[in-house]
């Protein structure tokens, strides 16, 4: 089992053409089964009986869970503006050709962002971790695409809208990626840049400096900097709340 996430942004108008797209993916990938609760599979829960998953839907807004024969997606409207896709739990073996597979299929949502990448390599990037005293903390970060787009990974999907928000030129992220490739009408843009998920580690320090380096980017080093000679908590937690 691959220990890779992809997570998608949408417009929070954009949820029933979600699920129309999710139902055109190749069959392995075809949600089957929902539910409100992760990890809690009830045959009676078929997304097909539509009548009863229009009624599951209306009473859980928030979000829900679908289960495919080779895959879990966790379908959240927590975020303040966007819809967000995750899948995970892939029973793929080194096989990565669904990874594209989703991304094409989320272009008639009209994405606003996204990624596929390692577990660790998200935490990388977007979490912080500290210890005062004998108490650990952890923080997402990086994550408000108001600010700046959240950073770059195995696979990076842009909207030319957030990179027009943010002023960061696709050439630029185009110089260290091994391979982009436009999608739709020419509006999205899916990068690669590194062959395999678990390359991220080997990677990690030439995209942190690339994110660090475009202004319009989120970089983690940034939040270390700001942080590193901080010893109190009170002051720190403050401090970190502007990259929350």
């Amino acid at each position: 089992m691959m220990s890779v996430e992809v997570a998608i942004y949408f417009e929070k108008r954009g949820a029933e053409k979600l699920m129309t797209s999710l139902m055109n993916l190749p069959e392995a990938l075809i949600p089957r089964l929902f539910s409100s609760a992760e990890n809690r599979k009830i045959k009676k829960n078929q997304v097909a009986d539509t009548v009863r998953f229009e009624s599951f839907k209306q009473r859980n807004p928030a979000g829900y869970f679908l289960y495919a024969d080779s895959c879990t997606y966790d379908l959240s409207t927590h975020s303040k503006e966007y819809l967000v896709l995750y899948v995970d739990d892939f029973k793929f073996d080194q096989d990565y050709n669904f990874i594209r597979d989703i991304f094409r299929e989320a272009l008639s949502v009209s994405p606003v962002f996204g990624y596929a990448a390692d577990y660790d390599e998200r935490y990388h990037r977007n979490r912080m971790c500290r210890t005062f005293g004998e108490n650990k903390t952890e923080a997402w970060i990086g994550r408000d695409m108001d600010k700046y787009i959240p950073g770059v990974y195995w696979y990076t999907l842009l909207s030319n809208a957030l990179l027009g928000k943010h002023r960061v030129d696709i050439a630029d992220l185009e110089a260290e990626a091994i391979s982009s490739e436009a999608l739709g009408d020419g509006s999205f843009h899916l990068l690669k840049f590194y062959e395999e998920p678990d390359e991220w580690k080997q990677n990690a320090d030439r995209l942190d400096d690339m994110c660090q380096r475009i202004d319009g980017m989120f970089s983690k080093k940034s939040v270390e900097l700001a942080t590193a000679n901080i010893s109190n908590y009170l002051e720190y937690s403050e401090i970190i709340s502007e990259w929350r």
